[in-house]
């Protein structure tokens, strides 16, 4: 099944791809314009058309698009944003692993290298001890050979005591000086193997060290993928559901105007009927009242009920003319007289 970070880069280069798994009898995902289309629906977002092929909301809204675009919750913003962190960061945690065994490896080459310096080190301090001693030897016999003649030259017999005394302090600086040259060379030998030996020993720890700084790196990647996965995952939650209130605060608004706008045709409706049932018929007989044959009430004349408007008679309520019977049911007599006196 196609990842959301390939449905997105098909979203970017809109080539169409395959999904993997089939989405209403499809697999092919093709672009139309900016939108994606497969089984005979359309998204407009690379999260939407991952919802749909993925299980994670299916149902569709009359448009036919998902209606997972327009419902959003954290938990999938986060999980989405921390699978994209998670393969940001792959390759380079991928890079550091690899780097795992090459340590090791490098560790235990320095190791044999080490151990394969300590016994020609030891053969090579061998073979210098060995020349001092040589050298002693031979200026100890050359001192005594000279110190011999001289002595000779003297009458002084190689036998005799002072002789062996005067050849003992000739050559005793000499051996004194090939004693300290070994003493030297004995201890420079003991340090150099020291310090291999103590290399050696020190190598299982710094390879210890080594790995655990890769292994701390790629830690530290994986911590830093999944704080920005949660952080971009509850910024895009929060997008989100604030687009979605949006959607849900301009339709309502629509709504609304629709049903005023319903409102205000009803009741331009109403008063375009009133008026052509009610003010329009008034005013054409006001207009026309000399041509209409004068209604009468109960016998009775106009000039009879304006008479009556004069008298102290209790004031008419009825005159047989719709338009003055209807002033008068208000109360407005006054009215009603002048529309007699004016029909």
């Amino acid at each position: 099944m196609a990842d959301l970070s390939t449905i997105q880069k098909a979203f970017e280069t809109k080539q169409a791809f395959d999904t993997g798994t089939p989405y209403k009898g499809a697999t092919r995902v093709g672009f139309e314009g900016d939108q994606a289309s497969i089984g005979g629906e359309k998204f407009s977002s690379p999260e939407a058309l991952y919802q749909a092929i993925t299980g994670r909301g299916g149902s569709t809204t009359s448009g036919g698009s998902s209606s997972s675009e327009t419902s959003y919750n954290f938990e999938d913003s986060i999980k989405r944003a921390l699978e994209m962190q998670q393969e940001a960061v792959k390759p380079a945690i991928e890079s550091l692993r690899a780097g795992i065994p090459e340590i090791k490896d490098r560790f235990a080459q320095t190791a044999s290298q080490v151990q394969a310096e300590i016994d020609p080190l030891k053969q090579r301090y061998e073979s210098l001890l060995n020349e001092v001693r040589q050298r002693g030897t031979q200026q100890e016999q050359a001192q005594t050979k000279v110190t011999s003649q001289e002595l000779g030259k003297r009458g002084l017999v190689g036998s005799s005591t002072l002789a062996q005394q005067e050849i003992q302090n000739a050559v005793q600086p000499i051996q004194q000086a090939t004693t300290g040259a070994i003493q030297e060379t004995t201890l420079a030998r003991e340090e150099g193997i020291r310090n291999l030996q103590n290399i050696l020993a020190n190598l299982p720890q710094q390879e210890t060290e080594s790995i655990r700084a890769v292994q701390n790196a790629i830690a530290q990647l994986q911590s830093g993928a999944s704080q920005a996965g949660i952080s971009q995952g509850v910024q895009t939650g929060q997008f989100n559901a604030q687009q979605q209130l949006d959607q849900q605060q301009a339709e309502f608004a629509k709504q609304q105007a629709e049903r005023q706008a319903q409102q205000q045709a009803i009741e331009n409706a109403l008063a375009q009927r009133s008026f052509e049932e009610v003010t329009l018929p008034m005013t054409q007989y006001q207009l026309n009242a000399p041509y209409y044959k004068p209604e009468t009430g109960g016998g009775l004349t106009a000039q009879d009920f304006l008479s009556m408007f004069g008298g102290g008679m209790t004031q008419p309520q009825t005159t047989g003319f719709s338009n003055v019977d209807s002033l008068l049911a208000q109360g407005k007599y006054n009215e009603a007289r002048q529309l007699l006196l004016n029909p």
